[in-house]
């Protein structure tokens, strides 16, 4: 089976040692000398979408063990993945803590 980054866009990611739903992949890396995918990255599940979207996730290619019609089943620790600086945006700037 074949899949386009926008189809992985769509799917929710769960962890198989816990059974949570850790959020949907808005990103992948790809090593680009080799032209392998590394890793995918996924905001994670937030009460109101958009708001307080927090940090991303990383998850290395190697912990993916499913990808399937609609999620992406991953066994991960959570010592396992690692959490990727937060991006600021326009307005961050302008309202500080």
């Amino acid at each position: 089976m074949n899949c386009c980054v926008t189809d992985l866009t769509r799917k929710e990611v769960i962890n198989l040692r816990n059974g949570n739903s850790l959020g949907n992949i808005s990103d992948v890396e790809v090593n680009t000398h080799s032209g392998q995918l590394v890793a995918i990255v996924l905001y994670p599940r937030r009460l109101m979408p958009g708001f307080g979207r927090g940090e991303e996730l990383k998850i290395c290619w190697e912990d993916i063990k499913v990808i399937g019609e609609d999620t992406v089943l991953v066994d991960i620790d959570s010592d396992r993945f690692f959490r990727v600086p937060e991006r600021k945006g326009f307005f961050d700037s302008m309202f500080r803590h």
